[in-house]
């Protein structure tokens, strides 16, 4: 079972991490384009992004009504967004804008059908997904992706130090990183990657994503402490 859940947590990992590259390579079509959304926005595929690309695909090309396409709080930066969206969106920059907001459209239907199903086959051990998503940074998704790779049994881990050391040596994120560190021939220290650090793929250094991972986000000693009252009960 551990397994199941480990091969779709994974997926899921892969998916976020795509729909990452995707976001950055819309990010660089607005650039040329000399769209500075990503300037005022903090997601340039957040309800309000996403509206306002939709309008640009659809032909567009006035910041006012585009600005207006901003939601809540986001309204408050109109004025800011008016700049923002001053450009030159060509056809070319527009087809490309549909195709990844396709692609996109079609991960974000993937990442929930693998959530529910994680979700689905998380059922046996809701108690500890619920224990583990009461530590500070973490959510369920994390929870899933801490539990599909450790387990729940802490009994195996005689200390915190312990399990942050398994994690380090062992986990599915320092082989993630050692293969990609492979592929580009660079050293721990000399480039950025986007990596899984919790519940989502965030930019983060090589370096220490088995700090994020396993160090002061996750708090490897409030996961050994939560899972291991299940355990020792179990």
């Amino acid at each position: 079972m551990l397994r199941d859940l480990r091969e779709l947590s994974r997926d899921r990992t892969s998916l976020v991490a795509e729909r990452s590259r995707l976001k950055n390579r819309i990010q660089k079509i607005l650039e040329e384009a000399n769209i500075k959304l990503g300037s005022v926005a903090s997601d340039v595929l957040g309800k309000s992004g996403q509206a306002m690309l939709t309008a640009m695909v659809e032909g567009q090309e006035n910041p006012q009504p585009l600005a207006d396409l901003a939601l809540g709080q986001f309204r408050l930066k109109i004025p800011q967004l008016v700049e923002a969206l001053r450009g030159r969106v060509r056809g070319v920059h527009r087809f490309r804008l549909k195709q990844h907001l396709e692609r996109v459209d079609f991960i974000d239907a993937q990442i929930a059908q693998l959530e529910a199903e994680i979700e689905k086959q998380n059922a046996p051990f809701d108690e500890a997904v619920s224990l583990l998503a009461e530590i500070p940074g973490f959510d369920r998704t994390t929870a899933w992706s801490v539990i599909a790779e450790i387990g729940i049994d802490m009994n195996q881990f005689p200390s915190a130090d312990h399990l942050a050391s398994w994690g380090c040596k062992n986990s599915y994120f320092t082989a993630f990183f050692q293969r990609i560190a492979a592929h580009r021939g660079a050293s721990e220290r000399s480039w950025p990657s986007v990596i899984p650090c919790s519940s989502s793929a965030i930019t983060c250094s090589s370096a220490d994503v088995v700090s994020r991972t396993w160090g002061s986000i996750t708090s490897t000693s409030s996961i050994r402490k939560n899972l291991l009252a299940i355990s020792s009960n179990g």
